[in-house]
């Protein structure tokens, strides 16, 4: 995919999030962030993310699912981003 194309998807993902009830509180910061300057997360199966932030409350997108402090990254734009960086 070239760059504008993936430009056009991130952008695509964004619009999808502002459409939903949940709004990302960090100004989309990985929108330009590329594969190095994006939030800490690690894999947790094949569609969710572990938020690896120190202060994971913080973010809209992450929740502390299991009660045992182990926050789940739900954000669209964050996996979508995961995902192409795992590819490249």
């Amino acid at each position: 995919m070239n760059e504008k194309n993936e430009r056009e998807k991130i952008e695509e993902v964004i619009r999808s999030i502002e459409r939903s009830a949940v709004k990302c509180n960090k100004g989309y910061r990985c929108r330009n962030g590329g594969c190095g300057n994006i939030c800490k997360a690690a894999e947790f199966g094949k569609s969710f993310l572990m938020c690896m932030e120190d202060r994971p409350a913080d973010c809209e997108f992450a929740s502390d699912t299991f009660g045992d402090g182990t926050y789940i990254c739900y954000c669209p734009l964050r996996l979508y981003i995961h995902r192409k960086c795992r590819e490249s």
